[in-house]
């Protein structure tokens, strides 16, 4: 049912930001587990890149990496969490948007299709753009040898596409409710 309602969510799926089925109570412990797994090894690397040894010159970055980092790591942390309480709260919508389309078409006698192509290209450009700018970030640590970098590169990706995923549920209401308001003119 996901993927019939948008197919490209399974990209948002891998960072744990939906489901990827609703098939089977089997699906969703390995789909809750996978989370868990998110969550630990955002942590874990954080973690890791605290006890690494720094150099006395690197002092400030630590401090700004454990003021900023565990901000980032903490939101993901709800974000996750969120995402695996509520699966069966993210399906309803699902369908709760399919049928409003259903709706239009049948009772309205209005065929309401798939998002235009200016809503594809500003979902598409703005994902672009938002992990295009993480490319100074990763020039920076990798020439000046920043590890604790890479413990939040996880968590800045779905902060970001979580970010796009509002974005595209946005788009889509407000889709159908142009087609609403087209319709009610004439």
């Amino acid at each position: 049912m996901l993927y019939s309602f948008h197919p490209y969510l399974k990209y948002f799926a891998l960072l744990g930001l939906v489901p990827w089925s609703e098939s089977c109570a089997h699906s969703k412990l390995v789909q809750k587990v996978y989370s868990a797994f998110l969550i630990i090894l955002n942590a874990v690397d954080f973690g890791i890149s605290i006890y690494f040894p720094q150099n006395a010159e690197l002092f400030l970055s630590l401090m700004v990496n454990v003021i900023v980092f565990v901000d980032k790591i903490v939101c993901v942390t709800v974000i996750i969490l969120q995402v695996m309480v509520h699966y069966d709260d993210y399906f309803r919508f699902c369908r709760e948007i399919n049928y409003l389309g259903l709706r239009l078409q049948c009772e309205l006698k209005i065929h309401v299709g798939r998002l235009n192509w200016q809503s594809y290209a500003k979902i598409l450009v703005l994902g672009i753009g938002l992990l295009v700018t993480v490319l100074p970030s990763i020039y920076v640590a990798l020439s000046g040898s920043l590890l604790y970098f890479w413990s939040s590169l996880l968590s800045i990706l779905i902060i970001r596409m979580q970010f796009v995923l509002v974005l595209l549920y946005v788009e889509l209401l407000g889709h159908h409710v142009c087609w609403a308001q087209d319709f009610k003119k004439y």
